[in-house]
């Protein structure tokens, strides 16, 4: 065990361990819910001509960007799971490509193997990620049906919804959505009940209902 945090926090390894620790901080924030998914989720305009102080438009570069995203995932795949696997890679590589190919540990071998994991590490990702892709695309299907649930009549199919979050199912022409949503003012509904939807907490993914026969 001893070993292996030595080679882990050798100078060689140093770079992509110390990737490994703030990736792992990051996601333990997410999961204690100290963060929101969304933080630092970067959004790129493929579209935008850049002009830099000299005069220089840089035309032609939004069809490079969009391939490179498109070729990474970028866009389909969010930002910060890409990078959390380029980072597993590359100190994986990092790891196992000092151990066979720089026993001795020396710096010069050590930055041509920081160099060739980051290239492996690029490929890997692109490999890996591709599940991924089909599973947000899937979840961002059933985002669009359900944005337009706000205002349509469902029935509470769980036990109960209060402040406590629970599910209702809305009749859609193509299939039933199901939501989750807590109740507009802490009113207790029961299962079976008919219920309205009033709104889409932003980035929550939860929707705040009222009872149907209340609704003006």
């Amino acid at each position: 065990m001893l070993e292996i945090l030595k080679i882990t926090f050798h100078p060689v390894n140093l770079p992509f361990t110390v990737m490994l620790g703030m990736m792992l901080l990051y996601w333990l924030m997410v999961i204690l819910g100290a963060l929101d998914m969304d933080f630092l989720n970067i959004e790129l305009d493929a579209d935008a001509d850049v002009d830099a102080d000299t005069g220089m438009s840089i035309e032609g570069a939004g069809g490079g960007l969009r391939g490179f995203m498109a070729f990474f995932y970028i866009g389909e795949v969010p930002i910060m799971i890409l990078a959390s696997l380029f980072i597993l890679c590359g100190w994986f590589f990092s790891i196992i490509g000092n151990h066979y190919l720089n026993p001795d540990y020396t710096a010069l071998l050590g930055f041509g193997v920081l160099i060739g994991s980051i290239v492996v590490s690029i490929f890997a990702v692109k490999l890996v990620a591709a599940p991924f892709r089909k599973v947000f695309a899937c979840l961002n299907v059933d985002a669009e049906a359900n944005k337009g649930a706000v205002g349509q009549i469902g029935r509470v199919i769980s036990s109960s919804i209060s402040s406590r979050m629970g599910q209702v199912e809305i009749n859609a022409r193509s299939a039933p959505i199901i939501i989750n949503a807590i109740s507009d003012d802490d009113t207790v509904l029961h299962k079976g009940d008919e219920v309205v939807v009033l709104e889409r907490k932003t980035n929550k993914g939860v929707y705040i209902i009222a009872p149907a026969n209340l609704e003006d």
